[in-house]
């Protein structure tokens, strides 16, 4: 018997969650209040990024690991939380510990609802917010959109969209930061990825110099390597991990030039971030979208999962 996609929602703490199903081993959950990010996502009962049992568990976590999030309106770190644009200097707060601006706010931004979609080949949901100059740091105005689609092959797309409402050009960074669970330690964990030159760093601000690196583009055991690091993605670029539930496939299927790989300290799961821009693009304007009034535009990445 064909199995057939569904989209439903249900109670999670003081929210509502999204669930779309492909009607047989995959299950994604998406939470519209936190920036549209991914509670889980499991392939049969197999948990396939890092989840929370509680939304306290989740608040506790959200502006110190960024758990599954949005990244936007920029990825990474702004260098001192400073830049300049249009020949005006801005100061972004607050600051992290390392002195330095990270991750943008829409992952604290509430989305709401704007699509449900149910066919016999996947289901779709749309999620959407707007900023509107709220913060002094970043004086500009854009509709964001978030469509997630579920396919019945258990593929998955994520599509994010953007339009410029506001009177003057916004510097814009979109990103990703999923933890994908890895049983057996980071460290046995085997990675494969259409990489093969990275932005060499100082204290996580780029220094101007790329550097190669062919490992990665080989195929490689992680090893106890720590990794915060910035590849160049081609377009239609894959990254493998291969662990020992199956292999996990991200896509850069338009715009994610760029993927970070991330190590946290407690090495039981690794951080790939599909990035449009390098860190501190708002000052090196590496991979840095200039976004016009009225301007329009998307970046859409998929993942896929095949177990062993």
């Amino acid at each position: 018997m064909r199995n057939t996609p569904s989209i439903s929602e249900q109670a999670w703490g003081s929210t509502h969650a999204c669930l779309l199903s492909d009607g047989l081993n995959n299950n994604l959950c998406i939470l519209p209040k936190y920036g549209g990010l991914l509670l889980f996502w499991k392939h049969r009962d197999i948990d396939l990024i890092e989840t929370f049992d509680s939304e306290n568990a989740l608040l506790k976590q959200l502006e110190e690991t960024y758990p599954n999030c949005k990244l936007s309106p920029f990825a990474c770190r702004i260098n001192n939380g400073e830049y300049k644009w249009n020949n005006q200097s801005f100061s972004i707060k607050p600051l992290k510990p390392d002195g330095h601006a990270l991750h943008g706010w829409m992952y604290k931004t509430e989305f709401f609802i704007k699509e449900k979609l149910q066919t016999s080949e996947f289901a779709s949901l749309v999620l959407h917010a707007a900023y509107n100059r709220q913060y002094s740091y970043y004086p500009f105005s854009f509709y964001i959109s978030i469509k997630y689609t579920l396919y019945q092959t258990g593929k998955i797309e994520i599509t994010t969209y953007y339009e410029n409402t506001g009177k003057s050009t916004m510097p814009l960074v979109d990103g990703w930061h999923p933890y994908f669970i890895t049983p057996e330690g980071t460290d046995q964990s085997y990675l494969q990825a259409d990489i093969s030159e990275f932005i060499e760093a100082n204290k996580l601000i780029p220094t101007g110099r790329n550097k190669e690196y062919l490992n990665f583009k080989d195929g490689q055991i992680i090893g106890d390597t720590h990794w915060d690091t910035c590849f160049f993605w081609k377009l239609n670029g894959k990254a493998r991990l291969k662990t020992s539930m199956g292999t996990i496939i991200i896509e850069n299927i338009q715009g994610y030039d760029f993927l970070q790989i991330y190590t946290p300290p407690h090495r039981k799961s690794i951080a790939l971030e599909p990035l449009t821009g390098a860190p501190d693009a708002f000052n090196n304007k590496i991979g840095l979208t200039k976004l016009a009034p009225k301007e329009k535009i998307y970046f859409t990445l998929s993942l896929n999962f095949i177990s062993n």
